[in-house]
């Protein structure tokens, strides 16, 4: 089917197809001819269905509504991860520090007589 059938319509409102292995969509805050000086995101699909999106400032924010993201990935609301490998040492854990919200890997958790995790 093509994508843009006359009697169906297009499969979306905007539909950017490009089979490369490169970006096939950017969305621009300042263009400038040299790709270096220009502030842009670029939004990647590769054969498999996977998502890759290249800011040029290094950071991706969901849900900010008047702020700029403070790490690599800043999600303001809720967030799930709905899997992550599983350590049968027990010998790592991921922590929130509640003052500002970011995840961190703690490696300094022990055990007491009673088999009691603590850090």
């Amino acid at each position: 089917m093509n994508i843009f059938d006359v009697f169906n319509g297009p499969q979306r409102r905007l539909h950017v197809y490009d089979n490369v292995d490169a970006p096939q969509f950017r969305i621009s805050q300042t263009y400038n001819i040299d790709p270096a000086l220009g502030v842009w995101a670029d939004f990647k699909t590769d054969a498999s269905g996977n998502l890759t999106i290249i800011p040029t400032g290094d950071k991706v924010g969901i849900g900010l509504l008047a702020t700029a993201p403070q790490q690599t990935l800043d999600v303001f609301r809720t967030a799930r991860i709905r899997s992550m490998s599983v350590n049968n040492l027990q010998s790592e854990i991921v922590v929130r520090n509640p003052a500002n919200g970011d995840l961190f890997l703690n490696t300094s958790i022990a055990s007491n007589a009673n088999n009691a995790w603590y850090i």
